[in-house]
């Protein structure tokens, strides 16, 4: 058994090997439709499908020489391209081609993919040689020979002396053409005119001015056309040749175009055939250095036969066995083969119809004695095997005598036995469904009174009990009086297909449901909704009614998804849509668009009153306690109304007006309704203009980052500096940050925007802390949105940034508004815990504004208090604003909370706050949010800002 068992490994080890495919790195100089370059890595890939040791696995790449200038900045630029895109990679061997891809290969792909072999083809610099590490690199030198060429061109002329020799000018033609100067030293008799340029038609205008008869073609793959635009191929040679009546040869395969004749060409795919050969006695064990270069490519003689018979030539017999043609004109055979072929083919077809015909007709006679013996049993058979596939049966009735035939199929169908049948018409009739019995009399009677064939559906009860659904057809047979004496027909149970078309009309129900309404709440979707809306417009423009439409939005709806998950948020909108359809009449339709986006469709209504009371009802049933789970929420929602037709007179004008009115509610502080105004819709297309110019101003990195110092009152030094985002829009020039900042917060790009600000501010950080001296006190405070702290993983972002920027984050006070911490309280203590434990201060914002309880405030992890500029303004006159503020002193200094005052403008109110305890403060009595170039030259020229005087506050 273990002897078996190493057979066996010994067997699949092999095959396991050969499984895992070898990587290999490709590198072509030029682009992948170059023909050149598709001959070399067609060669090469067939080299390795004949590989039967191993498969392959190639990653190709192309450098695209030929059209981009090879420099060494677009070199670097290419191996800093690889290394990216192939980390991690490891081939076993490179294969490059041609001189820019091995020049490539050995200044870059070393550090690429270090310890990888490298295989070369198509490489003509003959300078190389000497310069490659035998240990790392070998390959196939491209070996254009001018000698076998001019000895072709003798043979067909021999007296020919003079010759062109036509090239692109780029580096591997330079190469060339010294190698065939080289050459042709051993030609003392030929003089050799070189013509290159970059342009074709420069070639073209030389080329006219010739008059050799035979033009030698060495590289085209580099010339452009007049409008600058890289040749093809094909363009290059056709340009060439229409350039005057030459003999033209080539030195490479791949311009065998037409007017063409070939010559001593290098072969591409031959090339790379050989470079694959040389790479797998490597990978079968050769060490490198014991495959020297290949210096003479395998070249060979190819000629196209169409173009000499068109050159009126004949290939010299002295060359005809070292020469290979193609489109060689077909032999007699070859080009009759079909005609050939089919003659034969219909004679033999013939002869073999002939000798089966005589064995046909021999046959004949026994065939069809059997075939008669056996046609009365088969037709009763197939007729019952047809009848209980149809699940059918035949009947026959003789009416005089009252006698009743049923075929098997009947009996098969009744569930009945031939025995239990008493073959009569009253009997059949018996089997029939009791309250079916009467129509199927009075057709079978109806039939023997007219003489017309019957058809029906009817109902049968078998023996069982169960009930099947038949369908019966008669036809009455007359005698010579042309009364009915037989009755012939079928019975065929449909009740399969009876239940299929009643599921398929369930299905079809089903779907168009599924089609027009909303899955979560099974309310009307937008189709129906505009179907309906489009009707009712349609009905009210023909009567004169009047209808409404009111579009609803759930208020910060978003806020309950990203903190309880969408599970609740599913469950808000059902319960949402429980309620609104409770507030709805029969003739109403309610209907959800999508999201937290519901619409109401109020049909006859009496006047525009009607409608906003529908919305005050909308409004008080949302705002009642709703209990989904474990969590009590609250929800509101802000509501638009357009009227028909003072508003539109097309279901779409009048939904369109209704969500700008929407949006009218929201700017009124949502939880309210609001009525179609013209104008409303104007303004909505700014709000989506200026979003979109916000968009594109964060994309394009134009916003900035403005700067406003914070100062301690007790000693007048500046004591930190709050972040405040700042917009001067190309088209609306500076835009107040109230506008664009709600807008960023709506449409949730306040979350990348917040992102940016606190990358941007911590990296200004770091650089006073390098430029200035700056205060151990000293903070930088940066706004936060709500929306960023229903990140669950904002403390790993943010101390990312901080690391990132290198500063500490004891030096940073992340400000939030008491409002943006109460809508994301769900989560949002344990995200503001989580920023208190690396060490970032918390301050509240505007506070006194917002809805917090104290009883909240004294659970939540801050460390200071920003009292709102509103009670700043007036702390001097008022008394109310006064005892606010001395209450939240009080109130910071019992639970331990720094403060800062905002909008210090004046003298009298920097006196109140330091007489009632409050050190630090920020306004314009100090300074204005500025760039940051200006807020160093504050810290290193005026430091002490309480000190001076108070600054204008137009």
């Amino acid at each position: 058994m273990r002897l078996v068992l190493l057979v066996l490994l010994s067997l699949c080890g092999p095959w396991a090997t050969a499984a895992a495919p070898t990587p290999v790195f490709v590198l072509h100089a030029y682009s992948q439709e170059y023909p050149w370059t598709r001959g070399q890595h067609a060669g090469f890939v067939a080299a390795l499908d004949a590989d039967r040791a191993r498969a392959y696995s190639l990653s190709v790449e192309y450098l695209d020489s030929k059209r981009a200038a090879y420099t060494p900045e677009y070199a670097s630029l290419v191996a800093d391209h690889l290394r990216e895109k192939y980390r991690g990679y490891q081939p076993a061997a490179i294969y490059v081609t041609d001189d820019n891809a091995l020049s490539f290969a050995r200044a870059h792909l070393g550090s690429v993919f270090p310890g990888a072999p490298v295989f070369f083809s198509g490489v003509n610099d003959a300078n190389v040689r000497a310069q490659l590490d035998p240990v790392k690199i070998t390959g196939v030198f491209e070996d254009k020979a001018i000698g076998p060429n001019l000895r072709l061109m003798r043979e067909f002329d021999p007296g020919a002396r003079d010759i062109v020799v036509v090239g692109d000018a780029s580096e591997t033609y330079r190469a060339i053409e010294d190698e065939i100067k080289q050459a042709l030293r051993a030609y003392p008799d030929i003089r050799a005119t070189f013509i290159s340029a970059s342009r074709i038609d420069d070639v073209v205008a030389r080329l006219r001015t010739r008059r050799e008869r035979f033009v030698f073609l060495t590289t085209l793959g580099a010339f452009t056309g007049a409008d600058g635009g890289t040749q093809t191929l094909p363009e290059t040679v056709a340009a060439i040749v229409g350039a005057g009546r030459f003999f033209v040869f080539s030195m490479e395969d791949a311009y065998l175009y037409p007017g063409v004749l070939g010559g001593f060409v290098t072969s591409g795919p031959s090339q790379g055939h050989s470079a694959a050969e040389l790479l797998i006695r490597h990978l079968d064990g050769m060490a490198m250095r014991a495959l020297p270069p290949i210096e003479r490519s395998p070249n060979e003689y190819l000629l196209d036969a169409a173009e000499l018979r068109k050159a009126g030539l004949v290939l010299p017999r002295a060359l005809r066995d070292d020469v290979r043609l193609i489109n060689a004109a077909p032999t007699f055979y070859e080009a009759n083969r079909p005609v050939i072929l089919g003659s034969l083919f219909v004679a033999v077809v013939l002869l073999l119809i002939s000798l089966v015909l005589l064995l046909l007709l021999f046959a004949r006679k026994n065939r069809q004695i059997a075939l008669a013996s056996r046609q009365l049993g088969e037709t009763k058979d197939s007729l019952d095997r047809a009848q209980r596939i149809a699940q059918m049966g035949n009947w026959d009735w003789y009416i005089a005598e009252n006698r009743l035939f049923w075929s098997e199929g009947i009996y098969r169908l009744f569930g009945l036995r031939q025995g239990q049948f008493e073959a009569s018409y009253e009997a059949f009739l018996v089997r029939v469904y009791p309250s079916d019995r009467a129509a199927v009399d009075a057709a079978v009677q109806r039939a023997l009174n007219t003489g017309a064939p019957y058809a029906l559906d009817h109902r049968i009860v078998r023996p069982d009990g169960s009930v099947r659904v038949v369908h019966e057809t008669g036809e009455v047979l007359l005698d010579a009086l042309g009364k009915p004496s037989r009755m012939i027909g079928t019975v065929q149970d449909v009740t399969h297909w009876r239940e299929a078309e009643q599921a398929l009309r369930e299905k079809d129900a089903h779907l168009e449901h599924v089609a027009y309404h909303d899955p979560l709440t099974d309310l009307p979707n937008r189709a129906l909704l505009l179907d309906r809306l489009r009707a009712a417009v349609s009905r009210n423009g023909r009567t004169g009614g009047r209808l409404a439409v009111v579009f609803i939005d759930l208020d910060r709806f978003k806020t309950i998804n990203d903190s309880l998950g969408h599970a609740v948020g599913d469950a808000v909108l059902q319960a949402a849509a429980s309620r609104l359809r409770s507030l709805t009449r029969d003739g109403d339709t309610l209907a959800r668009l999508g999201g937290d986006e519901f619409v109401l469709l109020l049909d006859g209504l009496r006047d525009n009153a009607a409608a906003g009371a529908v919305a005050e009802k909308i409004i008080t049933a949302l705002e009642r306690m709703l209990h989904v789970g474990s969590y009590p929420l609250h929800i509101s929602a802000s509501i638009g109304i357009s009227l028909y037709p003072e508003d539109g007179r097309d279901a779409e004008a009048l939904l369109r007006h209704a969500d700008a009115a929407m949006y009218k509610s929201k700017e009124r502080g949502r939880n309210t309704f609001h009525f179609y105004e013209h104008g409303i819709t104007e303004r909505a297309m700014r709000r989506l203009q200026l979003e979109s110019r916000l968009r594109r101003a964060f994309d394009d990195r134009t916003l900035q980052v403005h700067y406003q110092p914070l100062v301690r009152l007790d000693t007048g030094h500046i004591c930190g500096a709050e972040a405040l985002l700042r917009w001067n829009d190309p088209e609306a020039g500076a835009i107040p940050p109230d506008h664009f900042i709600a807008l960023a917060e709506d449409t949730g790009l306040i979350v990348p925007i917040g992102e940016w600000v606190v990358g941007e501010a911590c990296e200004a950080l770091k650089r006073w802390e390098t430029e200035i001296l700056l205060p151990a006190d000293f903070a930088l405070h940066v706004n936060l949105s709500g929306k960023q702290l229903l990140q669950k993983d904002l403390p790993t972002r943010l101390s990312d940034a901080f690391t990132r920027a290198g500063v500490s984050p004891a030096r940073v006070v992340l400000e939030l508004t008491e409002s943006s911490i109460m809508e994301s309280e769900a989560t949002g203590v344990a995200v503001m815990t989580a920023l208190r434990e690396f060490g970032v201060e918390i301050a509240i914002d505007d506070f006194g504004t917002g809805h917090s309880s104290l009883s909240r405030l004294k659970l939540l992890p801050i460390s200071e208090l920003k009292i709102d500029r509103s009670f700043i303004r007036d702390i001097a006159v008022d008394s109310d604003d006064a005892a606010i503020v001395q209450a939240i002193l009080a109130l910071s200094a019992k639970l331990g909370l720094g403060v800062i005052a905002e909008g210090v403008e004046h003298a009298e109110q920097e006196a109140f706050l330091m007489q009632h305890g409050c050190l630090r403060a920020q306004g314009y009595r100090y300074a204005r949010p500025m760039p940051e170039d200006e807020l160093i030259r504050l810290l290193v020229d005026a430091p002490s800002l309480a000190l001076r005087e108070t600054v204008d506050t137009d």
